[in-house]
């Protein structure tokens, strides 16, 4: 009897939707073109999660913001324009999930302000949702008590994110139902840590620099 083939790796079936398209009115520039030492936090946020196995990406995008669209040229995703990114974070979660591919099976919610996930932290949130019995809908990393991101959601809970006002907030689909949702316990900090101000940045970009010198 031939045997059946394994079954693909769930970040192979998992879109990634990167949410770049915030004005960045505190930071005062684009996030997602912020330096952190020799890479933008987009091209960060897309090396990490082509490291971890995932192959369907989605960016969302402010076309305002011309830095962004050129960085975004030659890229092998799919490019989204939110041209009403003052409607907030929702609008753009709408306008990204309308371009999911027929073969994604669940999404990554990836804002452009947490750049500083690793793959590890992603690989713990796929087997979290691979390995239980039955697989919860919604799997999200837990640091000290607190939710970050990026939260994987089952393909089922599209709808329920299309259905959303322009400006009702996307965590009332993660609120919606805790039975339906599996929390992660991790250590990286940088989960819920979100790049807001200059300020913000500025000890990101030194907690980055003491990881790397710090002995392996």
């Amino acid at each position: 009897m031939t045997p059946a083939p394994a079954p693909r790796a769930a970040a192979e079936t998992a879109a990634a939707l990167v949410l770049a398209a915030g004005r960045s009115s505190r930071m005062g520039r684009p996030k997602a073109l912020l330096d952190l030492d020799g890479e933008s936090a987009l091209e960060r946020v897309l090396r990490v999660l082509g490291g971890a196995g995932v192959q369907e990406f989605v960016v969302v995008f402010d076309p305002a913001q011309e830095d962004v669209a050129r960085a975004l040229r030659g890229r092998r995703v799919a490019v989204v324009e939110n041209p009403a990114p003052e409607s907030g974070q929702t609008g753009s979660i709408r306008r990204g999930l309308a371009r999911l591919s027929a073969g994604a099976t669940a999404f990554l919610l990836c804002p452009v302000d947490v750049p500083l996930f690793e793959a590890a932290d992603l690989r713990a949130l796929f087997d979290a949702w691979q390995q239980a019995a039955p697989r919860p809908a919604i799997v999200l990393p837990v640091v000290r008590g607190r939710r970050g991101h990026p939260v994987l959601c089952e393909r089922a809970l599209v709808p329920e994110f299309l259905a959303l006002g322009e400006n009702e907030p996307a965590h009332n689909v993660i609120r919606r139902d805790p039975a339906r949702v599996r929390h992660v316990g991790l250590s990286n900090v940088e989960l819920v840590s979100d790049l807001d101000t200059p300020e913000d940045y500025q000890a990101a970009l030194a907690r980055l620099r003491a990881r790397r010198a710090s002995p392996s």
